[in-house]
């Protein structure tokens, strides 16, 4: 990444920073999906963690729309969680690479694959404000409509932990990195940010 113009630095600082909190709201999805396929199947908080832990996001996404498609009267919540998928643009963001090839601020994300034996290469315009916007108030709508409030999904994952601690086998509570514990606020503010190039 290079950011020779004030303006490429303000725009990939936002993108930094957009990025983070895209990916602290797709945790929360993540746990929101797992919470509605305890609900859906009646499961204790440790079966639902056993079944959940170690399926990819896509299996479990799978899974709660083949559990809910099960009543007609869920078909406002689907609509909903497949709005979710679609704006939040998760496999581009994590698989794809920003670039400000004219060094004028305007992002695009590009995703390269190859299927078929053919490569091929996409790129489009992104807008982390935009985008983060749209993500956050369609994952607040969908979350919204599963009837779960913060505090529930905050006990959810207290929960979790608290059942790892009270079985000691399971429980392989680390030290934190030294890397993340020894970083200052001032070296994570969004204001170091600015002098990040790769």
């Amino acid at each position: 990444m290079s950011q020779n113009s004030p303006q490429a630095s303000r725009a990939y600082k936002t993108f930094i920073e957009r990025y983070g909190a895209f990916l602290a709201i797709w945790m929360y999805y993540d746990i929101v999906i797992e919470m509605l396929i305890k609900r859906e199947l009646r499961l204790e908080i440790r079966e639902t963690s056993i079944v959940c832990s170690a399926i990819p996001f896509g299996v479990k996404f799978n899974i709660l729309l083949a559990l809910l498609n099960r009543d007609p009267a869920n078909e406002p919540g689907i609509s909903l969680i497949r709005i979710v998928q679609k704006v939040s643009e998760r496999n581009s963001l994590v698989h794809g690479f920003i670039s400000d090839s004219k060094n004028s601020g305007d992002l695009r994300i590009v995703n390269r694959d190859v299927r078929n034996g053919k490569y091929t290469v996409k790129s489009k315009s992104h807008n982390p404000v935009a985008h983060l916007k749209q993500f956050a108030d369609a994952f607040e709508r969908f979350r919204n409509w599963a009837n779960f409030t913060n505090d529930d999904i905050e006990r959810y994952c207290t929960a979790l932990e608290a059942d790892a601690k009270a079985h000691q086998d399971q429980d392989s509570d680390h030290p934190e990195s030294p890397t993340n514990s020894q970083l200052t606020t001032e070296e994570l503010s969004p204001t170091s940010l600015g002098s990040i190039e790769t």
